[in-house]
């Protein structure tokens, strides 16, 4: 007859308890055998993002408008006004936000300087007031305005005019002209469009001049030729639905009285 055990309740509780244990313990090696071998059980790589990179504008496609924009000045001594100055100047909008700011800066600095009555022209003013009876006496003016403002494949031209009247002698004026780069907004000169070097587009203006002064001798200097060397300025251009226009300021190869020289060469002519 065999001989039957009996457990108790402790004992019933402690073999359960172990028993839940080594269960616990087979699960975990389970598992943890599983993740080793099971990549598809890992979590996945984040999401790398790059912040956008913006288009580079076609030149085509840069639009700006603009406003009119004024300054005065005034020279007054012992209640006497001897200068009045005055400037209209466009103030741009639209395109790149850089470029446009920088563009707006430059004319704001050139309004600013040709606006300013200089102590030199306030002497001459007083000068000519003093060798003039008081009734006689004519108000200096500069009177400096925008003349064009014209925007080709992404360069904005302006021209500016200023008319100085002294006196009693006769009004004179001159050209001042600036072209920018409306993605850049940098300043840039005549060589731009003839896709070349300074040098050769200096030849190629120097070549224009001399021509136009072989056909009217009359109007320039005896010695326009031989000047022209000296004073020809890249950024002394403007554009237009025409072409560009080159021009010669008074008093440098041409006597005031014959005003400003312009001469008009087609976009075709200088390879743009």
């Amino acid at each position: 007859m065999k001989k039957r055990y009996k457990l108790d309740a402790s004992t019933i509780i402690v073999l359960s308890l172990a028993l839940v244990v080594i269960v616990a313990s087979i699960i975990a090696v389970i598992v943890a055998d599983d993740k080793d071998g099971d990549s598809s059980s890992t979590a996945d790589p984040p999401v790398l993002t790059f912040p956008p990179v913006s288009d580079v504008p076609q030149r085509g496609d840069v639009k700006v408008t603009y406003s009119e924009r004024t300054s005065e000045d005034t020279y007054e001594k012992d209640g006497i006004e001897y200068i009045y100055s005055f400037i209209s100047y466009p103030l741009i909008e639209g395109g790149n936000s850089d470029a446009t700011l920088k563009i707006n800066e430059s004319i704001q600095a050139f309004a600013t300087e040709r606006v300013t009555i200089k102590e030199y022209e306030k002497t001459n003013a007083e000068d000519a007031y003093n060798r003039a009876d008081a009734a006689e006496f004519i108000q200096f003016e500069f009177v400096t305005s925008t003349e064009s403002v014209y925007t080709k494949n992404g360069y904005l031209s302006i021209a500016f005019r200023r008319v100085k009247t002294m006196g009693l002698n006769d009004p004179s004026e001159l050209i001042t002209t600036m072209c920018f780069d409306l993605i850049s907004g940098e300043e840039v000169d005549i060589s731009v469009f003839m896709n070349t070097d300074s040098d050769a587009a200096r030849s190629f203006i120097l070549d224009i001049f001399e021509q136009h002064i072989k056909i009217n001798p009359n109007v320039y200097y005896n010695d326009a030729l031989e000047t022209l060397p000296d004073i020809v300025d890249l950024k002394a251009f403007y554009l237009t639905d025409d072409g560009a226009v080159l021009y010669f300021n008074p008093n440098v190869v041409t006597p005031s009285v014959n005003g400003v020289q312009k001469f008009i060469v087609p976009y075709d002519k200088i390879g743009y």
